[in-house]
């Protein structure tokens, strides 16, 4: 029995033993010698990566409680760096919030625009030796040379005035200089030729958006391709000079966009002024009479009541009878119903909304006649600028031609649309026949 059992365990290990030699001699070699272990591991090993952490040394300068964990190196990855004021920040020319830029910004309303003028005014005259409430000529000069200068530099300094002291400067501290009680006339008219050219800019802005909403078809009937085509080229030049102003929006730059687009604005102007007026000719204009006719149509459209427009002769004692309110009214919801094509019953309630959704939008007629006025104003906002531009001033005889470049366009429209309406009081506002 032992003889047995020792050759069968005796044969089993040599079976066993010559099988794992012949099937895996790696797995034997594993088990006999361990594998030595790499410097660097990745994934889940025995032992992590903690205590190379731990035996780093620590920096001599921490912030924050720093632990032995890698964890505690978070608070210091993302600590907000301190708060930095603006004027310790490098000044860069695309992020200050320059003269120039607030003169372009229709965000800014002409309030603010001036008590930013007036801190300018006060920083300008600041440095005088001797402030006084006579004119200075060299403030018109002081306005425009701040033009390029950051309007919020000192975040130190005090609040504006309120508004209805904004043509007052601010009080001064011990340690400035005297300012003047009041702007001096040479400030003053500096600051309505600043203001003229905001206007400029933000009209000519205005008006390149009501030429876009014609040519995309933005009104309540379908405007003829042939004015589409018209506008678009007005819209192009408009375009061209509106980033000519937004780039100097100066009086000598306002001026320099209007001189050096003169030949294209004029063929422009010229051809719509030439063909806008076919458009409104021999155009059917409702007679008020006509809505007792419309309305005993639309009645027996709705089906029903025919009766009521041979009663009425009948009994005219009704007519008389209705309130001077109630005949208003009534002209009103026929009116309406006029308007639009008959619907059903319930449409009596809706016509009103509808008629709402469409007064939302302008009508061809009031957009055609808006390079008419855009041209008068031209005429307008020039002069101004010019009656506000001192004599001494450089950029005066760049705004006199611009005025003369606005009345020779105007003059040459006027001769191309057969009428009066650019050189007469009344022409901008003249309504299209």
């Amino acid at each position: 029995m032992a003889w047995t059992g020792v050759g069968s365990e005796g044969f089993v290990l040599r079976n066993r033993g010559g099988w794992k030699s012949t099937w895996s001699l790696s797995e034997t070699a594993r088990v006999s010698r361990p594998k030595p272990k790499p410097k660097f591991t990745i994934g889940n090993e025995t032992e992590s990566i903690s205590p190379v952490l731990v035996s780093r040394p620590k920096p001599k300068f921490t912030i924050g409680n720093e632990t032995e964990s890698p964890a505690s190196m978070s608070p210091v990855l993302t600590s907000h760096p301190p708060t930095l004021r603006r004027r310790a920040v490098a000044p860069s020319p695309n992020r200050r919030w320059t003269l120039a830029m607030a003169l372009t910004d229709d965000g800014i309303s002409d309030e603010l625009l001036v008590e930013k003028l007036e801190a300018l005014r006060s920083r300008s005259r600041a440095g005088s030796v001797a402030a006084s409430d006579a004119d200075d000529p060299a403030d018109w000069d002081r306005v425009w040379a701040a033009c390029n200068d950051e309007l919020d530099a000192d975040d130190d300094m005090p609040p504006p005035p309120p508004l209805k002291d904004a043509l007052y400067p601010i009080s001064s501290s011990s340690s400035m200089p005297a300012l003047p009680t009041q702007p001096t006339a040479s400030w003053q008219s500096a600051r309505r030729a600043l203001l003229t050219c905001r206007e400029l800019v933000r009209t000519e802005r205005h008006y390149l958006t009501a030429l876009q909403r014609l040519i995309a078809g933005d009104t309540r009937a379908a405007p003829p391709p042939l004015m589409q085509t018209y506008a678009a080229a007005l819209a192009r030049e408009s375009a061209a000079m509106l980033r000519r102003m937004e780039h100097d929006p100066s009086a000598w730059g306002v001026s320099v966009a209007l001189l050096g687009a003169e030949d294209a604005l004029d063929a422009a102007f010229v051809a719509w002024c030439g063909i806008v007026g076919e458009w409104f000719v021999n155009v059917p204009q409702p007679q008020p009479r006509r809505l007792s006719k419309t309305r005993s149509r639309v009645v027996s459209d709705y089906g029903g009541d025919d009766e009521e427009a041979g009663t009425a002769k009948r009994r005219p004692w009704r007519h008389s009878s209705l309130g001077a309110s109630a005949r208003a009214s009534s002209a009103l919801s026929l009116l309406s119903l006029s308007s639009e094509p008959p619907s059903p019953m319930t449409s009596t309630f809706a016509k009103p909304k509808s008629r709402r959704e469409n007064d939302a939008r302008p009508t061809v007629r009031d957009l055609a006649i808006v390079p008419t006025q855009r041209l008068m104003r031209y005429v307008l906002l020039y002069r101004d600028l010019l009656e506000h531009t001192p004599e001494q001033s450089p950029a005066r005889a760049l705004v006199a031609q611009a005025v003369e470049v606005a009345l020779r366009i105007a003059q040459r429209c006027d001769r191309a649309q057969g009428n009066a309406a650019f050189l007469k009081g009344g022409g901008p506002h003249a309504r299209a026949p």
